[in-house]
């Protein structure tokens, strides 16, 4: 007798619940990410763009913030960026955010006094171009609301 094409009923439950757990790997469904919209905006220092700046959103809501998202971004060199939470600029899940801005820059070390250069006299050191003004979200006085669709920030004017 020829081989059949059969597949029994217990290797046809088996297959659905395979194809189940793939389609629900693939689409998302059953894991813990909150859906997200677009976030875009701009960093400003005294009108000029800040280019390198990296924005951080401190999630007021209480089901973001016990899942301890923080969506984040860098500027470009026009000072404009698009907030990340899973990839890059997907956005952020709606809710109210508090906001922390650093600007790094590098400054290099100054030699030792007696002229011996060591390992860490090579090293530049890294120097926030804001001065810790803007690094801690309660106290950097940017608050932002993220709404469901696409949400174009007014720029973050700093000092």
């Amino acid at each position: 007798m020829p081989p059949t094409n059969h597949i029994s009923r217990p290797e046809r439950l088996a297959l659905a619940a395979l194809a189940f757990g793939l389609a629900a790997v693939v689409c998302g469904c059953g894991d813990d990410r909150a859906r997200v919209h677009p976030v875009s905006g701009r960093v400003l220092v005294e009108g000029e763009p800040a280019g390198g700046a990296v924005v951080i959103f401190y999630p007021q809501t209480e089901d973001l913030e016990r899942k301890k998202f923080r969506p984040n971004a860098e500027t470009d060199e026009e000072g404009n960026f698009q907030v990340t939470t899973y990839v890059q600029g997907d956005g952020a899940p709606p809710g109210d955010y508090l906001v922390s801005v650093v600007w790094n820059s590098w400054s290099k070390v100054e030699p030792s006094p007696d002229g011996m250069e060591d390992d860490e006299t090579k090293v530049s050191q890294v120097v926030d171009r804001l001065r810790g003004r803007y690094e801690d979200p309660q106290a950097s006085g940017i608050s932002v609301t993220i709404e469901r669709g696409e949400n174009v920030l007014p720029p973050f004017e700093l000092e």
